[in-house]
């Protein structure tokens, strides 16, 4: 028993260890970071409107909808950080707002340039509750998702000068987090086929058609397609096979490369015909991330090999013409 216990024990150091990629965890921070700077930054001038007690919906009435479907791992709104600030400083709800905003957005800076990064990652994670809990999502579960990776942000490891303590331990646990952040991914692709695959409007194609043709995210006059009612229900298919299958996809080293090009095509999409870019684009954060940094490092290396070899070329044959 002791014996098969060590043997599993080992199979898991090693299952662990193989992924120990800091870059992984460094690129995923950092993205979340960037992206998120971005989506706030662009509501920044709206954020009274978003977030405020008179705002579209009246803190009062958001948190009778977050008893009944409570989005943020905790049931804390904006008021918990703005009602001290107004209280011990005195200015307006809107500008309290603001600084809380502000403040936020300086905690994603330290993210990025590595300074603080993990009582920085907590505080961003708690704003960003806060803001998650005073308006409902108006990103198609991109807040959510953001929510979520910020979360993981503070509980995995994304210290690089961490690894020069103990490297065996260090490896294990930078592995670790790399495995936990690709069971969340799988687990959301899983359970999302899961639930179109329950779904009639997904299974005949009439979901992606409505998507696409009713606003507000009609992008594009599509209505000539209804005509081909073949290529909405093979679309759908498609993306259903894939999110179901997306876990055990991206473990057949064969095929996972052209899962994960699937995948990114699939949120481009979305991207393009719903307009939807921030959810798309922290999809593509999490997928490139966990599963496709090699092939954009692998790219650059290919990219510097070319080079070297243009500039070699060249230089032989300016030689030779001398």
């Amino acid at each position: 028993m002791q014996e098969n216990l060590k043997k599993l024990t080992n199979w898991f150091v090693l299952f662990c260890t193989i992924e120990n990629n800091i870059n992984k965890l460094l690129f995923f921070r950092t993205a979340v970071a960037l992206l998120t700077i971005s989506y706030s930054v662009m509501l920044f001038d709206m954020s009274y409107s978003l977030y405020g007690e008179d705002g579209f919906i009246r803190l009062d009435i958001g948190s009778t909808i977050r008893t009944v479907a409570r989005k943020g791992l905790l049931n804390i709104d904006i008021s918990f950080l703005t009602s001290p600030l107004m209280h011990f400083t005195g200015i307006s709800e809107n500008y309290a707002i603001k600084v809380v905003i502000i403040f936020y957005i300086f905690m994603l800076l330290l993210m990025i340039i590595n300074r603080l990064s993990g009582i920085a990652s907590l505080l961003a994670w708690l704003i960003n509750t806060c803001l998650l809990n005073s308006f409902q999502s108006i990103g198609y579960g991109y807040d959510v998702i953001t929510n979520h990776c910020l979360f993981m942000c503070v509980c995995l490891s994304t210290n690089k000068s961490a690894s020069k303590r103990n490297l065996e331990k260090e490896a294990f646990i930078t592995g670790l987090s790399v495995r936990l952040l690709q069971l969340y991914l799988c687990t959301v692709y899983f359970f999302s086929g899961l639930h179109k695959i329950l779904s009639e409007q997904w299974v005949n194609g009439e979901a992606i058609w409505r998507a696409t043709m009713q606003p507000p995210l009609k992008v594009y006059d599509l209505s000539w397609a209804s005509h081909f009612p073949i290529i909405f229900m093979g679309l759908s298919i498609g993306v259903i096979v894939l999110e179901t299958m997306y876990p055990i996809l991206m473990s057949i080293r064969k095929i996972k490369k052209i899962t994960f090009f699937g995948i990114i095509l699939m949120h481009i999409g979305i991207g393009i015909f719903m307009h939807l870019w921030f959810f798309a684009l922290i999809m593509i954060t999490l997928n490139v991330s966990i599963f496709g940094l090699q092939y954009i490092e692998n790219y650059f290396q290919f990219k510097n090999i070319v080079n070297s070899f243009h500039k070699q070329y060249a230089t032989k044959r300016l030689i030779k013409h001398l």
